[in-house]
């Protein structure tokens, strides 16, 4: 696969693209933009740990350098989910880590991150697309699309970011449960992200409430 001025490794098989791309950026100092692509990965997960496969899908994780302060690390989601957003035709972003097609609230993909943090900062981070390629699409040009989107993005503030979530998310504004971790449900209105990626429920009784990545199991919309 082809990504000009970037640093790719293609793999027939793999474990997971992530845990190769954090080999790469722990023990080869990747650089910033360094990506791998597997055509088959053998215990591919979600963010909840569950198996994901789909026969021909796009496998890729992507090496970052963000500029971003420690305390805005679950934004990359955000940068994330718009970045397989534009390549997704008439998918929707899900927070936290699910692309959606639209139409039928059917799951056509998947991200995860996983940062790195520096004294005050996000010394790097390691994103990962897993997407289903529609009939006629191409992995290599679907890719290149996502990461020139990502590059885009990484280059604005992070309030601009969140703006640009925000007007993305069917979320907003929209009756939600939200499964918690450890345990627990959350029930509310949600009002999007944050600059610094939490996302917000506004309780019918109480006040609101931000929630960062690792306090959310999975966010379903109530009817």
């Amino acid at each position: 696969m082809r990504l000009p001025g970037r640093e790719v490794e293609h793999y027939p098989v793999a474990v997971t693209v992530e845990s190769v791309a954090l080999g790469w950026l722990r023990q080869r100092q990747a650089p910033h933009g360094a990506v791998v692509v597997a055509d088959h990965e053998i215990t591919p997960r979600t963010r909840r740990g569950d198996a994901w496969a789909a026969p021909g899908a796009l496998r890729a994780a992507v090496v970052l350098r963000p500029h971003l302060p420690a305390d805005a690390a679950d934004l990359l989601w955000a940068h994330a989910l718009l970045a397989a957003a534009t390549v997704g035709g008439s998918a929707a972003p899900w927070w936290p880590d699910r692309l959606l097609a639209s139409d039928a609230e059917v799951e056509v993909g998947t991200v995860q991150v996983a940062s790195q943090l520096g004294p005050g900062r996000v010394d790097s981070a390691v994103v990962t697309f897993r997407m289903h390629v529609p009939p006629g699409g191409d992995r290599g040009d679907m890719l290149a699309a996502a990461l020139d989107h990502l590059d885009e993005l990484l280059a604005l503030p992070p309030a601009e970011v969140a703006a640009r979530y925000r007007a993305a998310d069917p979320l907003d504004g929209a009756a939600l449960a939200v499964d918690m971790l450890p345990r627990g449900t959350m029930r509310g209105i949600g009002t999007s992200i944050d600059a610094r990626g939490a996302f917000g429920v506004r309780a019918r009784t109480g006040p609101s409430r931000r929630l960062t990545v690792t306090q959310i199991g999975a966010v379903h919309r109530e009817v």
